[in-house]
């Protein structure tokens, strides 16, 4: 909830200050800015997930290249296997 507050109100100050800056520059084409405002306030709400997808290039996964649940975890472990683990402890015993 905290996050979509801070959106909000980043949106809200961009659009009063392009709103602002529009009207400083020509206060004939303040409704011109305004339908600007509209539009990308708009278009970040429909379209940014779609934006945050193609920023990181991601793509659909297809049936030749399917996840198991042990690589998905290796992706989030910060130690090596326990039989790995192990084996190092009995070389180092073994080295002293």
């Amino acid at each position: 909830m905290k996050n979509q507050l801070k959106t909000i109100l980043l949106l809200g100050i961009l659009s009063v200050l392009l709103l602002f800056v529009g009207g400083l520059v020509s206060p004939a084409m303040l409704w011109v800015m305004g339908l600007l405002v509209v539009v990308l306030n708009l278009g970040a709400y429909f379209l940014s997930d779609r934006l945050v997808l193609a920023m990181n290039r991601a793509r659909e996964l297809t049936p030749q290249e399917p996840l198991s649940g042990a690589s998905v975890a290796r992706w989030f472990s910060t130690h090596p296997p326990i039989a790995e683990r192990i084996k190092r402890l009995h070389e180092l015993a073994e080295a002293r």
